[in-house]
Order: C-alpha cells, then sequence, then structure tokens
C-alpha cells in the first residue's frame, strides 16, 4: 500500500491543479471462495492529471488452513 501511495504522489506531482485534483481510490473485496479459501481482490482506481482514469487489479487466493497464497498454475491440472 505504501508503494501505491508513494507511487501516486509522484505521478501527481505537477499534473493537477486545485481544478482538476488527483484521485486515488484502492478497494479490497472478500470472497469465500471454497472450505478454508478466500479470493482477495484489490482494485486501484487513480486520476493523475489526463484524460482517463487508470484502472489495475490483483487477485489472490489465500487458504487460511495452511496459511499460504495458491499459485494460478496450481488450480488446474497439466494437459500430457
Amino acid at each position: 500500500m505504501k508503494r501505491t501511495i508513494n507511487q501516486f504522489m509522484s505521478t501527481i506531482e505537477g499534473n493537477v491543479t486545485k481544478e482538476r485534483p488527483g484521485n486515488l481510490t484502492v478497494n479490497l473485496d472478500i470472497y469465500q471462495a471454497g472450505e478454508d479459501l478466500y479470493s482477495l481482490v484489490f482494485t486501484e482506481s487513480e486520476y493523475t492529471g489526463g484524460a482517463n482514469v487508470n484502472e489495475t487489479g490483483h487477485t489472490w487466493l489465500v487458504d487460511v488452513k495452511t496459511n499460504r497464497v495458491i499459485k494460478q498454475g496450481e488450480l488446474f491440472k497439466k494437459r500430457s
């Protein structure tokens, strides 16, 4: 989170005004994906003075029973 804020502050420097202020919104949504499994979905929306709002997202699947993040490759069987 600190990195996100620092990057945003650096980007808006000299690019925003009182009439067109910058904006950073960060959301965290948590969804139960199964027994002891949760999806953490982080979304960032930022206006840094340009023509458009920039949006990014990151998702993690967490097994709270084993206290680990499950990688995407572990979700599917490999084809032979």
